[in-house]
C-alpha cells in the first residue's frame, strides 16, 4: 500500500473509527452502568478491535496465515457491526426524540428514555449485522438485455461481468463457490472482471483460484486493473489474474469472434493519472464494430459517447453498507445499473465481493449476465 494512502488512512479514517468506539463505550456504559471490572474488559476489547487493523497485514505477510485470516474476519465483521451500531443509535435517538415531541411527555420517564434507546439500538445493530453477513455471502445473478445495430445479423452474445471480488485475507470460500456456480449456470460466451479482483499481498496460493481457473468461456476471460491491484502490488496481482485464467487488457483491445472489439484500460492509480487511456486502448479499432470497454471506475470519457457501445465498470460497491450507499451518488454521476449516453451505455455493477466487512446492506453483491442481440 502506498505510504501516502497509509498516511491518509491514519490521519482521516483512524480518528473517525476510534471515535465510533468511544461513542459505543459511552453509550453502553452509561445505559447499563456495569462494574469497573466489566468497563475495563469492554474498553480493552474496543481498543484491541481498533488496533487489530494495524496487525492484520503484518500477520498476512508472516507464516501465521490462519491466525491472520481469523483476525481479519473478526476485525472486519466487528467494523461492520460498529458502523451499524452507530447509525442505528442515531436513528433510534431521533425516533425517540420525535415520539416524545409528539406524544404526551408523561409516557416517557427519564429511566425509560435512557435504557430503551440502547436496547433498541443493540437489537437493531445485531439483527442488521446478521442480515448483512448473510446478504454479503449470497451474490445474485442480475440479467441485462441489450440490442445494437453494430452486431451482425443473427449474432447473440452472453457476457458475464464480475467486479470488485477482492480475493484476499478474509476467507470467503462459500461465496466464491456460489459465484462460480452462478457463472457456470449462465453458460456465458465471455467472462470479464472489471477491476479489484484481488487484495492478496503474498505469494502463497489462494485456494479458490483453481475453481475460477476451471471456468471456461468460448470467447475467453478478460480483466482490467483496478486500484486495489496496485495497492496489493501490480506484478503479484497480474500473476493472480493469470492463475485464475484471465487475460489482462492494459490499454489495448482484442477482436473476439470476428464481430466484437473488447478493450480495457488501467485504473488511474496504475498509470499515475495519465489521461486519454481509452484512445490509446482503441487505437486502430473499427468504430463500426460492436465495442465493449472495461474500465474500473464509472467515468465515461466524452470521446467515447459515440465511439463504444458498452462500458462495464465497478469500483463503488454501491457503498456496500447503508448509509455509505449514499456516498457514491455524491462522487459519481451514474447510479448502479445501466445509464445511456448516446450510442454508449455504461453499466455500473454493485460488485461481486466485499471489501473490509464481509457484509452487504441492503443490496446483494451481483454477478451480471448481459444478453446482447442485434437490433433489427
Amino acid at each position: 500500500m502506498p505510504r501516502s494512502l497509509m498516511r491518509w488512512i491514519v490521519r482521516s479514517i483512524f480518528p473517525a473509527y476510534l471515535g465510533l468506539h468511544i461513542y459505543a463505550y459511552v453509550q453502553l456504559t452509561t445505559a447499563w452502568e456495569p462494574s469497573l471490572g466489566k468497563r475495563i474488559l469492554f474498553g480493552t476489547w474496543l481498543v484491541l478491535m481498533v488496533l487489530s487493523l494495524f496487525f492484520i497485514r503484518r500477520l498476512e505477510m508472516s507464516e501465521y496465515r490462519r491466525l491472520a485470516a481469523t483476525t481479519a474476519w473478526m476485525s472486519y465483521t466487528w467494523m461492520g457491526f460498529i458502523f451499524l451500531f452507530f447509525f442505528a443509535s442515531l436513528s433510534t435517538q431521533f425516533f425517540i426524540f420525535i415520539t416524545e415531541a409528539v406524544a404526551a411527555p408523561q409516557y416517557f420517564g427519564s429511566r425509560t428514555a435512557l435504557i430503551e434507546p440502547i436496547d433498541i439500538t443493540l437489537a437493531l445493530s445485531i439483527g442488521l449485522s446478521i442480515y448483512a453477513l448473510w446478504r454479503g455471502a449470497w451474490p445474485k445473478l442480475v440479467r441485462v438485455s441489450l440490442s445494437s445495430h453494430h452486431l451482425p445479423s443473427g449474432a447473440c452474445l452472453r457476457l458475464i461481468q464480475i467486479s470488485d471480488l477482492h480475493l484476499g485475507i478474509v476467507p470467503t470460500p462459500l461465496r466464491l463457490k456460489r459465484i462460480v456456480a452462478l457463472i457456470k449456470a449462465a453458460s456465458p460466451d465471455l467472462v470479464v472482471s472489471t477491476g479489484d479482483f484481488t487484495d492478496l499481498r503474498t505469494d502463497q496460493p489462494y485456494s479458490g483460484l483453481s475453481d475460477l481457473a476451471a471456468l471456461k468461456a468460448p470467447l475467453g476471460k478478460y480483466a482490467v486493473i483496478g486500484n486495489h491491484e496496485c495497492y496489493a502490488g501490480l506484478p503479484r496481482s497480474e500473476q493472480v489474474l493469470q492463475q485464475a485464467g484471465f487475460t489482462v487488457l492494459r490499454q489495448r483491445w482484442v477482436n473476439l469472434g470476428g464481430f466484437i472489439q473488447l478493450a480495457g484500460v488501467d485504473d488511474p492509480v496504475a498509470v499515475g493519472g495519465r489521461p486519454h487511456l481509452e484512445e490509446e486502448a482503441l487505437h486502430n479499432a473499427d468504430p463500426e464494430n460492436f465495442t465493449v470497454l472495461l474500465k474500473h471506475r464509472p467515468e465515461l470519457e466524452p470521446s467515447m459517447v459515440d465511439r463504444i457501445d458498452l462500458q462495464l465498470s465497478g469500483h463503488t460497491h454501491d457503498g456496500q453498507i447503508f448509509p455509505f450507499t449514499l456516498l457514491p451518488r455524491l462522487i459519481y454521476p451514474v447510479r448502479p445499473g445501466l445509464t445511456r449516453f448516446g450510442r454508449a451505455a455504461l453499466y455500473l455493477s454493485r460488485g461481486t465481493g466485499t471489501w473490509g466487512p464481509p457484509m452487504r446492506f441492503p443490496f446483494a453483491p451481483e454477478v451480471t449476465l448481459f444478453e446482447i442481440k442485434r437490433k433489427e
